[in-house]
């Protein structure tokens, strides 16, 4: 029985159908009855009876079709979630539904985006993955000189939105252990060299979803370098994305405030195209200054977010970042978002509740 009623939850999409169904039922049945019980009808009430019969006779037909669609897909779902066979999880993204799912533009970074990634993609095809850049920690010089970015959270996302994620990633993460690239993953170096044969980041950006059959876009906050900085409580300033959490932490000294070293770069128009067009926009899950906030002091981009109709959502980490939000509470992380988006910009706040178990 529980499982029957687990056809009727929201989401499932079925309940309309079998609504549809009923009514189309109940008035085919209403109709044969009239009919046949009436020796004598004029005949205007028999073409009514008659139309109402076949219209009737569609709605039964074509709601058990679609009913049987949803049920399908849902069924495929759930057990493509379970299966490592990549034909079928193609064929549950194949579904031509996902492509008038709703517009996501999602600003974070760090496991949990890929986390996300993976849930959303199962309902839609229209996701943008805005990162950021103002740093670079993995793509070095001596291999590839067009290099701008860290390519560690651009492998995460094409491996949660590449259709065969399984085999992606592994190839992606995999780490040579010996020679010249010792320490390197293939990941980063099939990025850099996507790079230097584009000529630029965002053109091999451009040609990701054909090169790893993702779906969805990945996009860099802006073109231009940068670096992230922060002011702390004692008067310091650390300038540098991954300084600031192992100099935080050696001070004891708090994050008063973060700022670019260049605070007057450009945002990706592309950005500010998928912002303006999206139904959600997702903050985080990420570090909450140097992967979430550091988009948002970009003014162009924090203000593009504000004017966008889209419902805004903030999805807090499960635990906080050693010398980043040390002793903060989830209202702590929220004030300093808004602190910097704008105040009352947040529509959602989601957060854990329950124990965090390993």
């Amino acid at each position: 029985m529980r499982e029957i009623w687990a056809w009727f939850r929201p989401g499932t999409k079925v309940k309309r159908f079998i609504f549809m169904q009923i009514v189309s039922i109940g008035i085919f049945v209403f109709s044969l009855i009239n009919l046949l019980s009436q020796e004598q009808l004029a005949p205007r009430t028999f073409f009514a009876y008659i139309a109402l019969l076949t219209v009737s006779a569609f709605g039964i037909f074509f709601s058990f079709l679609l009913a049987q669609r949803s049920i399908l897909a849902t069924t495929l779902r759930n057990i493509s979630k379970k299966s490592k066979n990549t034909e079928l999880r193609r064929l549950m993204y194949a579904d031509p539904t996902r492509k008038k799912g709703p517009r996501v533009v999602i600003i974070g970074g760090g496991s949990g985006l890929s986390n996300i990634l993976n849930s959303l993609k199962e309902y839609t095809t229209n996701i943008t993955t805005v990162i950021d850049v103002s740093e670079s920690a993995e793509i070095n010089n001596d291999y590839s000189k067009n290099a701008k970015v860290t390519p560690g959270d651009i492998r995460k996302c094409i491996a949660a939105l590449s259709s065969s994620e399984g085999m992606v990633e592994k190839v992606l993460t995999y780490t040579i252990d010996s020679g010249i690239r010792k320490s390197h993953t293939i990941g980063s170096m099939i990025i850099s060299a996507m790079i230097d044969i584009s000529g630029s980041f965002q053109e091999a950006l451009d040609r990701l979803p054909e090169f790893f059959r993702i779906e969805g876009q990945i996009l860099p906050t802006t073109m231009e370098e940068t670096s992230l900085c922060a002011g702390l409580e004692n008067g310091e300033i650390i300038v540098g994305k991954y300084n600031i959490s192992p100099r935080v932490s050696e001070l004891k000294s708090p994050i008063k405030q973060v700022f670019l070293k260049d605070g007057s770069c450009k945002v990706n128009p592309k950005v500010l195209d998928a912002i303006k067009h999206a139904n959600i926009i997702i903050l985080g899950p990420g570090s909450l200054y140097t992967t979430v906030i550091s988009n948002l002091l970009l003014p162009e981009l924090s203000k593009a977010i504000v004017m966008s109709k889209a419902k805004k959502v903030f999805i807090a980490n499960l635990m906080n970042s050693p010398g980043e939000t040390d002793c903060y509470t989830l209202s702590k992380h929220v004030n300093e978002v808004e602190r910097y988006l704008g105040k009352h910009s947040l529509d959602y706040v989601i957060a854990n509740s329950g124990e965090v178990t390993r």
